[in-house]
Parts: structure tokens; sequence; C-alpha cells
């Protein structure tokens, strides 16, 4: 079966204005066969909303953390009704991010994870997460929530985090930085997620497929690095892991669109 089974980006960003005059030939792209796009935001959100509606992508909705600079009450409502009214697979991405923000807005990110985790729960949805320098703020602020997957993009942790995810039925999704040449950490810790824990994305075009050039940016159909990439480092056959990643993907989802 893996022969035939062409290959999905599980987070990407459509409604970006580099990728939208882009669209038909995305979405006609062969070797694609599954897109999830994310909205970040509130005009991400109905963008992408709008983008469902002429193509068969599946879409996810969440309040990225750079974004949040309040407690974002109406916005959160807002992400409530646009989940309750349109076909959305998942809350996301959402999370904390410590990286560049100013500390002063640590408080509303986590006020606004914990509201999204609640509309998660509501509408019994796989949670996308964005976590970076964050983690030991993020495993206290989940305890307790009932939330059936966890899909860790572009995973950044350490192989306690990695124990950590897994734990709690955590997807781990890998991007183009396995291609790195720096990036010893991160082939390291796809060498020891399980496979039937794993998936690929792109994040396109936020992510550049290579280090060297600094104004490069991505497709989805670039998800054909990370494959290839992957298949060496794991010692398989890309028809064999395309086939584990479309299972891994339809354990979490068995009601995608596909192109």
């Amino acid at each position: 079966m893996g022969y035939n089974i062409a290959m999905i980006d599980v987070h990407c960003h459509l409604d970006h204005p580099y990728l939208l005059p882009h669209l038909e030939k995305i979405t006609k792209n062969p070797y694609l066969r599954i897109l999830i796009s994310s909205g970040i935001k509130p005009a991400s959100w109905k963008a992408n909303i709008d983008i469902q509606k002429k193509y068969p992508v599946n879409i996810s909705l969440g309040f990225h953390p750079f974004f949040i600079e309040s407690v974002a009450t109406e916005e959160l409502e807002l992400l409530r009704e646009s989940i309750k009214n349109n076909q959305v697979i998942a809350v996301g991405e959402i999370g904390l991010d410590y990286h560049k923000e100013q500390a002063m807005y640590r408080d509303y990110q986590k006020e606004v994870l914990l509201g999204q985790l609640k509309i998660a729960e509501e509408f019994q949805l796989p949670v996308i997460v964005h976590c970076r320098k964050a983690h030991d703020d993020f495993w206290k602020f989940i305890k307790g929530f009932d939330i059936s997957c966890w899909i860790f993009h572009s995973f950044s942790g350490s192989q306690d985090d990695l124990k950590k995810a897994l734990a709690i039925n955590g997807y781990i999704s890998y991007g183009f930085p396995v291609a790195y040449d720096n990036n010893v950490k991160r082939v390291e810790m796809l060498k020891i997620t399980p496979l039937d824990r794993i998936v690929f994305e792109t994040d396109a075009p936020y992510m550049k497929r290579t280090l060297e050039d600094a104004h490069e940016t991505s497709f989805p159909s670039d998800i054909e690095l990370v494959y290839n990439t992957s298949a060496r480092i794991l010692g398989m056959s890309l028809s064999d892991l395309k086939e584990q990643i479309f299972n891994n993907v339809k354990s979490i989802w068995n009601n995608l669109k596909e192109l």
C-alpha cells in the first residue's frame, strides 16, 4: 500500500500572502494527499475558513502566543463560534512561547491557553501545540484537561519532554530542522521517537528549507525534503515511511479531507 500513498503536511499556513496566489497549484500537487492549515489569529481564522470553502483542505484554528497581548476574552468567544460553525479538526496552534516576547505578556499567554484548552475539551478536538522555551510551564498548565490527542508542532523539547508528551497521547511533528546540518539534537530526537507517534510538517511559508538563505521561504510541497531526510535517518524505505505517517495521521483523525 505504501507505494501509492502520497505525503501529508500536518501544519502549514495557506492563508499567508506568500501562499495564497499558489493555492490552485498547491492543492493539485499529485505528491500531496492531505494538508492541514493553521489559523493563528482572528483574521487568519476567517481566511482559513474561506480557503476551506474553495479547496479540499483541513483547518485548525487557535490563538498563537505571539499575538496575545491582553486577556482576549472577545477573541476567545470568536474562536469558539468559529469552531462551532465550521469544519475545524483541531484547536491550534496554541501554547506558550518565551523566546522573544516581553515577560509582561506571559500571564496573558497562560490565561488564553487555558481558555483555548477549555474550548478543545468542549468540542472534543485534538490540540496542536506551539511550545518554545516554555515546556516547564506548559506541563503545569495542561494538568487536569481531558484532551484526546496532542500534536506537538515543530517539537523542540528535551528527552524528558518527549516522554511527557508521549504519556498524554502526544504525536511529535518534525519539519525541515531534521535536514539542517547543525541540528544534531533534532535528528537524535527523531530517532528515539516511536514510529507510531511521528508526523511531518513544513510550517510553510514560515519555516526555511535550509539555513543558508535568510530570505528563503517554503511551500507545502517541500514536505518531500522532510520525508526523504527522515527515511534516511530512520533507515526506512520512503514507501514504508509514507505508509507509517499516513496510518499515524489517520489514528488521530479519521475524517480528513483529501486532495
